[in-house]
């Protein structure tokens, strides 16, 4: 109609004023100002766009962004269809979006897309076998399925990635598809499935995988390395460190050789240092800051891809905090003011910023301190972690946060009026910001048990049975995300694990690093806050 209008307008022009034959430009002029003005005033309609987009190919997007809620609709709609269609008779149409389906299934991250992602895979098999001939099974329709089960973390997830495959084999052999066989990113998901699973045989199920992709003449890359890597990281064996450094070095020799896929990336590192971390063994925390500033050196000399992350960080800071060293604390905290300072040199880069994570760690590493004599210097870094995160406000401390403070409180200051007033001081601000749990519970009955009983009287409901549960009231832990029980295994020195005798050598070796000084360690003077709350620490001068 509006265009309809114009034209309508310029052939008034041209007709009635017989002055804009000859000038036609200034009727053009004319037209263009009117449809400007009718653009302006006629309101725009929100409509969809088909495009292509990086995070989700080929769907509808809306231009305000809510494609979640389509994205569902959307999904609910294709599988309504699948189930009203008769196997063999499904259209073509409706064929073609059961990849993109499967694509969301496995961005959702959970239990629940898996399944649904493995029903439309078995309803795709079962077009094909019914005889339908728009169903062709590719590898890449069977590596989506694979990726929805990976990453939704199930135990059994290397189970149903199993079976999947011996769907593959079994068509292969029954229909002849010679094409079908399992690739490189296959096996690499199968592999980090048993790398999260975090079974016994997690380890020795990866290194099978890895030689056998090995045999059959397939090159794995650095994602195949980096899954077996990190299923050394959740065993519980006490060379497991050096086997991630073998593994490296193996990474390492291909590259040179001219395998670039398989060099070793940021990723490979940092499961060395979690590797590292996860043992209070003598000695690791000064390993893992070795690699720690192996990553810094490498970066800084051009090799921008091995620049140290936060997660590098904070795993070195967890190799302190369950260490027995000395002054852990004080490292740990050394630690932290590095990666803070490299963050405010270069606020670009995000993966530097100091997380909730990372303060929570140097709180734990104030926690049960090797000396007795460091009890109070610990208790005067975790207060200044805390002061931190409020003058900072780079993260917003969690229940994980406040339960930490409250087990340092436990075991740094002798029962009494200051270990409760500053008891009830932290879990009154955990009550505030809604984070508070049931760990935070029970690290306020070791730290304060009168203040505990205060709260808890309160919130105790009677069962019939005489027994007394306790129900935090929702206000009190509407922000409390994630609270699981603890899963990771950290080895003590005394465990005992067959290993062989050149790796018993170099453990060895590395405990001979036990109270050795690092290169991230300063001497400084830290002040912070003003009056009362002022904490000033001084810290002895020490040769480095």
């Amino acid at each position: 109609m509006m265009r309809s209008l114009r034209l309508f307008l310029r052939l008034l022009l041209i007709t009635v004023l017989p002055s804009f034959k000859k000038s036609s430009l200034l009727a053009t002029a004319f037209s263009k100002a009117v449809s400007k003005v009718v653009t302006t005033v006629t309101p725009k309609r929100e409509t969809l766009h088909f495009r292509k987009d990086k995070r989700r190919p080929n769907e509808f997007i809306t231009k305000n962004r809510k494609d979640e809620k389509h994205n569902s609709k959307w999904r609910c709609m294709i599988e309504e269809n699948l189930q009203t269609t008769e196997v063999g008779d499904t259209p073509k149409k409706l064929l073609d979006q059961i990849p993109r389906v499967l694509t969301s299934c496995a961005r959702d991250r959970t239990s629940e897309g898996a399944k649904r992602a493995q029903l439309l895979l078995d309803r795709y098999v079962q077009e094909f076998v019914a005889g339908n001939r728009h169903a062709i099974p590719e590898v890449q329709l069977f590596n989506i399925a694979m990726d929805a089960w990976v990453k939704s973390r199930r135990p059994d997830a290397p189970k149903k990635i199993k079976h999947i495959l011996k769907t593959m084999q079994d068509l292969r052999q029954t229909h002849n598809l010679c094409d079908l066989v399992p690739d490189v990113i296959s096996l690499s998901l199968f592999c980090l499935a048993w790398a999260r699973s975090r079974e016994p045989v997690a380890t020795e199920k990866a290194h099978k995988i890895l030689h056998y992709m090995e045999c059959k003449g397939l090159q794995p890359n650095t994602k195949t390395y980096n899954a077996v890597l990190l299923s050394h990281v959740h065993s519980n064996k006490r060379d497991k460190a050096l086997a991630v450094e073998s593994l490296i070095n193996h990474m390492k020799k291909r590259c040179e050789a001219g395998n670039f896929n398989c060099c070793p990336d940021i990723c490979s590192y940092q499961s060395l240092i979690a590797a590292w971390s996860r043992t209070s063994m003598y000695g690791t925390p000064q390993k893992a800051e070795e690699v720690l500033y192996f990553l810094d050196e490498e970066s800084r000399n051009g090799k921008e891809y091995l620049r140290p992350n936060c997660h590098c960080y904070v795993a070195a800071i967890h190799a302190w905090s369950h260490s027995e060293e000395l002054e852990k604390s004080r490292r740990a905290y050394e630690l932290l003011q590095h990666m803070r300072e490299l963050y405010e040199q270069e606020p670009t880069y995000i993966d530097l910023k100091p997380n909730v994570v990372a303060y929570t760690a140097v709180l734990n590493a104030c926690s049960l301190p090797a000396d007795k004599a460091e009890s109070e210097s610990a208790l005067q870094i975790a207060q200044l972690v805390m002061e931190e995160m409020r003058v900072y406000k780079y993260d917003k401390p969690n229940f994980l946060t406040f339960s930490a403070f409250l087990q340092v409180l436990g075991s740094t200051i002798t029962p009494g009026t200051r270990r409760d007033q500053l008891a009830l001081e932290i879990f009154e601000q955990a009550r505030a910001s809604g984070q508070v749990g049931y760990l935070t519970l029970e690290k306020l009955r070791h730290a304060s048990p009168d203040t505990y009983s205060c709260f808890v009287k309160d919130i105790t409901e009677k069962n019939g049975d005489g027994t007394h549960i306790v129900q935090i009231p929702f206000e009190w832990s509407c922000n409390v995300v994630g609270e699981r029980e603890p899963s990771r295994r950290f080895i003590k020195d005394d465990t005992t694990s067959n290993i062989v005798r050149s790796n018993y050598i170099r453990l060895k070796e590395v405990k001979k690093k036990h109270g050795q000084h690092t290169r991230f360690m300063t001497t400084r003077r830290r002040t912070v806050g003003t009056g009362e709350s002022q904490l000033n620490i001084q810290w002895t001068d020490e040769p480095m």
